[in-house]
């Protein structure tokens, strides 16, 4: 990263807490109040201080209000063992080792000009005979988790650019409604992360009528984050604040395929088997039959 680069950072670091109320003093006691608040809820079992960092995620991801921060962190843990938690407790990266390592949901090795981490999902790489839908989903969870846990992406947010090219009746077949509003949820209001933008590409006529059924789970303020550019390039490189050089060269940038992507993300992703697994005693857990 040149020197110019890390002052902007630093600089946008500062005026993000700063719009937050976020001091050294603050923030434990913060995390005090969001734990005061859900001892009150009988059914949760909360996450112990080890997972101080991820009440952290929470308060700064609903800017400091403690008690949106709580409403997050329950709709995060129903999200586990409820609504979609048939599959969404089976977190154990090491079973989706072949489509983290693909490209399928990957982070850029740099940062827009805003300091937000930019995630790019590409369709060409599910291959829908070989992967479900169910796993994509997976996927694309534990990638928000992991890059959820950095500082810079938890103040300045991310965008997500989505490649649609290869889009068909194949992977639409295993897109039911209820995955729909499951992937909304996650994305849109019980994560600890806030995606800034939405930026869809080459989207074929198909996208249309899965946009349909996705768009009654979504709130205006989401909606108004979404941008289409089908095949016009050069209109979606107008929209974004990303140098064209760090970007790859199938979204009108400069890289390779091996070029544009953090390798260091899925790695650090496939360690945490352990992690997950013990993510599932807190929470609402399932009483015993």
């Amino acid at each position: 990263m040149l020197k110019s680069e890390k002052n902007s950072l630093e600089s946008l670091r500062h005026e993000s807490k700063r719009l937050m109320g976020e001091t050294e003093e603050v923030i434990p006691e913060k995390i005090k109040q969001l734990k005061k608040i859900l001892q009150k809820d009988k059914e949760l079992v909360p996450h112990p201080s080890t997972f101080d960092e991820f009440y952290l995620r929470c308060i700064r991801a609903k800017k400091y209000d403690v008690d949106r921060a709580a409403n997050l962190y329950r709709k995060f843990c129903r999200l586990r063992t409820g609504g979609g938690g048939d599959f969404l407790g089976k977190l154990k990266p090491s079973n989706y080792r072949d489509i983290l390592t693909k490209n399928f949901c990957s982070t850029l090795k740099t940062r827009d000009d805003l300091g937000r981490q930019v995630i790019i999902v590409r369709v060409e790489k599910w291959v829908p005979s070989e992967i479900h839908f169910d796993v994509t989903i997976l996927c694309m969870f534990l990638l928000l988790d992991e890059i959820s846990s950095v500082e810079d992406t938890q103040l300045f947010g991310a965008i997500l650019i989505a490649d649609l090219s290869t889009l068909g009746v194949e992977h639409a077949k295993q897109i039911s409604p209820w995955r729909i509003h499951t992937m909304v949820k996650v994305i849109q209001d019980s994560y600890p992360l806030r995606i800034k933008e939405f930026h869809v590409v080459r989207n074929p006529k198909i996208f249309g009528t899965l946009y349909a059924l996705a768009k009654p789970f979504l709130k205006e303020k989401m909606k108004k984050r979404i941008n289409f550019h089908g095949d016009d390039i050069n209109t979606f490189l107008s929209s974004v604040r990303i140098d064209s050089t760090k970007l790859p060269e199938f979204l009108g940038g400069s890289l390779s395929e091996e070029e544009y992507s953090d390798k260091s993300v899925p790695k650090r992703i496939l360690k945490k088997d352990a992690y997950y697994d013990d993510l599932l005693k807190y929470g609402y857990v399932p009483k015993p039959s």
